[in-house]
């Protein structure tokens, strides 16, 4: 008996319900009220629910269906026709006051008549223009109707289709307030979470973009920044549409579906700069290219034609399918080269990608899923987590590169410091045998190879030369003569320079100097002198130092003459050497023979005298016949500074 008791009891308690039930749905005019609490959705039972069907051309208004029977709704499941139009009477009783969204059916033109306490509250609905039929099926349409506590109320409902899509008759009922709090907590909640994601993602990788300066990070922000636009918008138009809208927001569809290509673009382009595509896959990379291009110019046109005359989403789909058929093709591509950076943005790309082939299933009935724009949003998620992964293998490619780069870098500027370093000391050398201005003149960017070239000059041609150092010399070591020389050269050479000379030769211990070439001075006469009167100054110091060790003074003579003469490069194509070459510089020669016999004398030429009689003491000495001369030379020999 045991064995049959738990059977039986469950075949009585079934039997109970069903004739309570049969109690609570019978179609009758009593079963129709339906109590509105303030907590609870309510849903009305379809037995519940009165269908009028009105095969009349012209359709009968309010008035004239508040007289005709209605049918339960059970009594219709097969025969509801686009054709015709419907009416449904639904019948209340308000337990708390407040607001009511009331959901009814689903159809393109509705019209809801509220009669409660004897009066009639219309609520038109109608003229709803859906984006496809797939709105009317799935698109409850809604009215917000204020109730008292207690009140009682009768609700007609006219439904009308011109699209082949059933018209849809059932009811449901929210609380305002509830539904508020529902929307906010639930759905709102997680919208919330998904655009913190992004948003942080947003101000991580342009923070990044700062640091590091890589366009990618940036062009990456934008992409998701567009990309959470447009799930904003998309999630206004689902709550506007839902709530009390009678016509579908074209314009907010118009927004949203621009961002959403616009964001598509702005993948497309993160993916060219994160990959590298152009190196990677170089055709795929010119195909990508060109549709960026061809779909930014044809973008406004086809989502307005979209829009606006359109019954349903097919061009956005098929931009969506090419889309999405590049998109993979690449990352297929992608996943066969050796670059870890790539094979990150494939596999996520490939999530993304799927999320879209999901999308246009539902979207054209193939496949239906309910928790589609979840999956969407994880399947962002999850992108956004493997892309950062790879855009962090990027940055610390990128770091370990800068650091090759800049350990290469020193390395270079090591080895050009000592290239350079090399060529100053080479230069340095070379000044000693060429006279500076006219290396520095040969160093001048504009400088071509003609500018050596024999050219006329006026110039101061000095001479001096020590005396009796032959016989020194004699004396000497070797290494004690070159020393001797060697300060001998630089003492001089240093005061020369200072009034604007240059040496042009060393010959044994004589100094051949010029005032006016390379480089034009004026008052050559003037400086020269100058600097001849501070070149015997200079003997002391000399003396000083080496007297002791030569056991006798050292003398000098200067001569000095001035006229016009040829400077520039003569020598062969193996040598060459900047020279002065005319009358004047073997006059001046030959004038530096008169010091003999003269202790630390200048001796200068008429030429000379007559440019700085005014600033110093001279003597006049006697005129001298020169070889090769026709008339005797008229010298001076200079004392002191006036």
């Amino acid at each position: 008996m045991r064995k049959h008791e738990k059977p039986l009891n469950r075949y009585i308690i079934r039997a109970v319900q069903f004739l309570l039930f049969l109690a609570i749905v019978h179609p009758s005019e009593a079963s129709s009220l339906v109590n509105l609490s303030k907590d609870k959705m309510i849903y009305s039972k379809k037995n519940s629910i009165k269908v009028y069907v009105d095969k009349s051309e012209k359709g009968i208004t309010y008035e004239g269906v508040r007289y005709k029977k209605f049918q339960p709704y059970s009594s219709l499941p097969q025969q509801m026709n686009p054709a015709h139009r419907y009416w449904a009477k639904y019948e209340f009783n308000c337990k708390e006051s407040g607001d009511y969204y009331f959901y009814f059916g689903k159809g393109e033109y509705i019209t809801a008549y509220v009669l409660k306490g004897g009066k009639i509250i219309k609520k038109e609905l109608g003229d709803f223009t859906p984006r496809s039929e797939a709105d009317v099926k799935t698109r409850p349409r809604s009215a917000l109707i204020p109730f008292k506590k207690g009140e009682s109320a009768k609700v007609y409902v006219r439904f009308r289709n011109e699209t082949q899509s059933p018209i849809g008759i059932s009811l449901k009922i929210d609380n305002a307030a509830s539904f508020q709090k529902k929307y906010m907590f639930e759905r709102l909640g997680i919208q919330a979470l998904f655009h913190g994601a992004i948003w942080m993602m947003i101000l991580y990788n342009i923070f990044l973009w700062f640091v590091v300066g890589d366009r990618s990070y940036l062009l990456y922000a934008l992409y998701l920044f567009i990309l959470s636009l447009t799930f904003f918008l998309h999630d206004k138009i689902h709550y506007i549409v839902l709530t009390d809208m009678a016509e579908y927001p074209k314009v907010m569809y118009f927004v949203e579906i621009a961002a959403a290509q616009l964001s598509i673009i702005m993948y497309f382009l993160f993916m060219q700069k994160m990959v590298d595509t152009k190196k990677l896959v170089p055709l795929l990379h010119k195909i990508s290219t060109w549709w960026i291009i061809l779909k930014a110019l044809a973008l406004p046109f086809l989502i307005w034609y979209n829009t606006y005359r359109m019954p349903d989403d097919t061009i956005l789909n098929v931009l969506l399918g090419i889309d999405l058929v590049l998109l993979l093709l690449t990352c297929f591509l992608l996943l066969f080269k050796r670059d870890k950076v790539a094979l990150y943005f494939a596999l996520g790309s490939i999530v993304l990608a799927f999320c879209g082939l999901a999308s246009i299933l539902h979207w054209e009935g193939i496949w239906e899923w309910k928790g589609l724009e979840q999956m969407v949003q994880i399947g962002i998620i999850s992108q956004i987590i493997i892309f950062s992964m790879g855009l962090g293998f990027k940055t610390r490619r990128n770091a370990s590169l800068v650091f090759e780069l800049q350990k290469q870098n020193e390395d270079l500027v090591s080895q050009l410091k000592g290239k350079v370093n090399e060529q100053e000391k080479t230069l340095r050398l070379f000044m000693r045998y060429v006279p500076e201005p006219v290396v520095a003149k040969a160093l001048n960017k504009n400088a071509d190879e003609t500018i050596f070239d024999g050219e006329l000059r006026y110039v101061t041609a000095l001479f001096c030369d020590v005396r009796g150092f032959t016989s020194i010399s004699e004396e000497l070591k070797p290494r004690q003569v070159v020393a001797f020389l060697n300060d001998f050269y630089s003492v001089m050479t240093v005061v020369i320079k200072k009034y604007g000379g240059s040496v042009n030769q060393f010959i044994g211990d004589e100094i051949f100097a010029v005032f006016g070439a390379p480089l034009s001075t004026s008052n050559n006469e003037q400086r020269a002198v100058l600097a001849a009167l501070e070149m015997v100054e200079k003997i002391q110091y000399l003396n000083d130092k080496y007297q002791p060790e030569f056991r006798r003074p050292i003398h000098i003579g200067i001569g000095m003459n001035a006229g016009e003469v040829v400077a520039g490069n003569l020598g062969s194509e193996e040598k060459i050497g900047y020279s002065i070459i005319g009358d004047p510089v073997n006059t001046a020669k030959r004038i530096e023979g008169l010091t003999k016999g003269i202790p630390n004398s200048i001796v200068i030429s008429e030429a000379i005298y007559k440019k700085i009689a005014p600033i110093v003491e001279v003597i006049e000495m006697d005129e001298v016949s020169l070889k090769g001369k026709k008339n005797n030379l008229k010298t001076y020999r200079v004392l002191r500074k006036r």
